[in-house]
């Protein structure tokens, strides 16, 4: 129990190391997230798409992803722990269950491969990391998708995960960004 309460102690400070604004990555180097999907929205507001980094784009298919949708990260954002897609709901597990064989279980449990959301490939090259989403943007499955969540670095035990919330270009999976 002192060792899960020192971890965990250990993952706050961490945290607080990265200041209280870059724990949201609402830091100055960063655009302020301005944006709501829709009107009296309750979740935390994203860049608005006009004003995203040039460094973070978005496909609604790429080549390289066999035709699927991408982020395009690049720059000192190409480390990212992670990025996924997520509806005007804020959900980044869907469908439910089902999609590529998964139970709910296994979506629930937040297997990448049971989400088109989530990336199911990573591209990795000099200065650049692709994450491939499991469908192409234009799809019945992705066309709820209004905002892009970039997880800066995984601060294992925490909950303040340095985030950066990206909207969607008009909140619309069909159109490019950047």
């Amino acid at each position: 129990m002192r060792k899960n309460y020192l971890l965990s102690l250990v993952a706050f400070i961490v945290a607080l190391s990265f200041g209280s604004s870059a724990a949201n990555a609402q830091s100055s180097t960063y655009p302020k997230a301005t944006c709501k999907e829709f009107k009296n929205s309750v979740f935390k507001p994203c860049i608005c798409f006009d004003r995203t980094p040039e460094q973070i784009q978005y496909r609604s298919s790429l080549t390289e992803c066999g035709g699927k949708a991408a982020a395009i990260l690049s720059g000192r954002l190409a480390s990212s722990f992670s990025v996924v897609l997520r509806d005007k709901m804020n959900r980044d597990r869907w469908p439910a269950s089902g999609y590529n064989g998964c139970s709910a279980k296994e979506t629930a449990d937040g297997l990448n491969k049971c989400s088109a959301f989530k990336c199911q490939e990573v591209i990795k090259s000099a200065g650049q990391q692709t994450c491939c989403f499991g469908e192409v943007g234009t799809s019945k499955i992705l066309a709820g998708a209004t905002r892009m969540t970039l997880k800066l670095k995984d601060l294992p035990n925490s909950k303040f995960d340095p985030l950066l919330r990206v909207c969607l270009n008009k909140f619309s999976p069909k159109l490019d960004l950047n």
